[in-house]
């Protein structure tokens, strides 16, 4: 077991074969900067629809809850990751004839592979809810109003957290290592735009690097399991059920905490206790990545 921890598939990377098609680094640079593109085009599309039919100002609206948390608003939020979805597929087809089941790997291993992730997941984080932390959780939702927004809410973290896999795994890892053999190429470089993405230092203060950093750790588990078992399914799982934990159960207040059914009772940019949790959480998705890596492996050698 512990030798075949570190040795690839025997079977091909699908997803990879499928990007050797058009592996050519200007048809990858034009389809990221046509993501980007697509993207920030179609979140300001969607936020004027959806303000133009609220009659909202959301600008006001973020301005005025940065501290505090609405359900509504935050439900609004994830939907926005619907428009992060145009791209890589329409980039596949027009740069790379890929379809966009190629961005997933095979479907039903994909299926499989997500539920036993976000079992790993699942299991091993609330184990690691046991160890002592001196902080007291505070209300946020009552039970009833939370059971009422969670299945909407489960569909768009999986929506939200999909988007993003598609986007840096699916298409710009598979792309990567279709033209690169070093995983210091196909995967660092996706898992250090995938950190970037997450800075926010005006609202994480001296904090914000680190949390590059746990989200950068985070993109490399991902692109671990991604290229290992070739499929999105292990990613988008422990994504799915990281962020559910992060988002429905418990969360910092503020514009992504609406759903969660408790509030930490610390801010975002309060760096002497934020560095401490993140440092933690790093260990933690750490040791998720290892559990659900063993635990594919052994459903491998079960099924040979």
């Amino acid at each position: 077991m512990i030798d075949k921890f570190m040795h690839p598939p025997a079977a091909e990377n699908q997803m990879i074969l499928a990007a050797r098609q058009r592996p050519q680094l200007w048809r990858l640079v034009v389809g990221a900067l046509i993501c980007l593109s697509t993207y920030v085009l179609g979140m300001l599309g969607y936020f004027f629809a959806v303000g133009h039919l609220s009659e909202a100002d959301f600008a006001a609206i973020w301005e005025t809850n940065s501290t505090s948390s609405d359900p509504q608003l935050t439900l609004i939020l994830l939907g926005s990751f619907v428009t992060m979805l145009i791209g890589p597929f329409f980039v596949a087809w027009l740069l790379h004839n890929r379809s966009a089941q190629s961005l997933f790997g095979p479907l039903r291993e994909m299926n499989i592979q997500f539920w036993i992730a976000v079992a790993v997941f699942l299991g091993l984080a609330t184990f690691s809810a046991v160890i002592p932390m001196d902080i007291a959780l505070l209300p946020n939702l009552e039970p009833k109003l939370w059971l009422m927004f969670l299945p909407l809410g489960l569909v768009l973290i999986a929506i939200q957290t999909g988007a993003e896999e598609i986007l840096f795994r699916g298409y710009l890892q598979s792309q990567l290592a279709a033209r690169f053999r070093s995983p210091l190429i196909w995967a660092l470089l996706p898992s250090v735009l995938f950190g970037l993405a997450h800075y926010a230092p005006s609202e994480n203060g001296d904090a914000a690097w680190y949390l590059v950093l746990a989200t950068g750790v985070f993109g490399l588990c991902a692109a671990d399991l991604t290229h290992r078992f070739g499929t999105l399914g292990p990613a988008w799982g422990f994504h799915f059920a990281n962020n559910v934990m992060a988002m429905a159960a418990v969360s910092l207040s503020g514009p992504l905490g609406g759903l969660a059914l408790y509030h930490l009772p610390i801010a975002a940019n309060d760096a002497a206790v934020m560095i401490p949790l993140i440092l933690r959480d790093i260990a933690v998705t750490i040791v998720i990545w290892l559990g659900i890596r063993f635990a594919l492996i052994w459903r491998e050698n079960a099924h040979r």
